[in-house]
């Protein structure tokens, strides 16, 4: 019997948001962060989304350790707010 390929995508723009919302917000370690952007960061300079970071202020964070927003590409702009928008839809902005 065959396998089913399981192969799917997932839009650039889409992975940046939830890099983003949990860099910003989730309580998790400070290493699991790490580990976190330096994955992603791979895909945006795969990519050629790659627009740099900042990093945010205290009060536009909760917890410790590296807090950064990555600038997003206008190519992937639309993808992004698509993403932002079905977190505030779905998830009740409680996280993704």
């Amino acid at each position: 019997m065959a396998k089913k390929n399981a192969r799917k995508t997932v839009n650039v723009g889409t992975l940046l948001y939830r890099l983003n919302y949990f860099l910003a917000n989730d309580k998790g370690l400070p290493e699991e962060r790490e580990i976190m952007i330096s994955f992603v960061e791979g895909i945006l300079f795969d990519t050629g989304n790659y627009e740099g970071y900042r990093y945010l202020d205290t009060d536009e964070v909760e917890g410790i350790g590296s807090r950064r927003y990555y600038g997003v590409s206008s190519k992937i702009q639309e993808e992004y707010d698509a993403a932002e928008e079905l977190v505030a839809k779905c998830y009740n902005g409680r996280g993704v």
